[in-house]
């Protein structure tokens, strides 16, 4: 077992963790101390302990959030559903420049589902 020290709000935590998740463990560490700041900058001094909860409930949104939409896109109902089969079939289908067939309807659509969820992790 491994320990891990982390700072979220000035404030130290050594935390264990399974062997080889120690980078993991920081990454998601940086993850929480940059939604405790935003949310410290937006709100105040309200103590640490609302803070933390606060915190909490902000990335418990954002988890619940994700797991609707692996739902939606596992019932093929995220963003309108799957991708409209093209007007034109002769051109649903190209190939890719490793001469793989692309399907470019089905392409184009799941580019802008991933735009969108990069916009939505940056505005975060």
């Amino acid at each position: 077992m491994a320990q891990v020290a982390i700072t979220i709000n000035d404030q130290p935590y050594k935390i264990a963790c399974d062997d080889g998740q120690e980078s993991h463990l920081l990454d998601l560490a940086d993850y929480v101390g940059k939604r405790v700041d935003q949310l410290a900058a937006a709100v105040g001094d309200v103590g640490e302990s609302r803070l933390l909860v606060m915190t909490c409930l902000l990335i418990a949104d954002e988890l619940s959030d994700a797991f609707r939409e692996v739902e939606a896109l596992r019932a093929g109902t995220a963003g309108g559903g799957v991708a409209p089969a093209p007007k034109d079939p002769s051109s649903a289908v190209e190939k890719g420049a490793d001469g793989v067939p692309v399907d470019v309807a089905t392409l184009d659509f799941w580019a802008g589902r991933i735009e969108k969820i990069a916009r939505r992790i940056e505005q975060s």
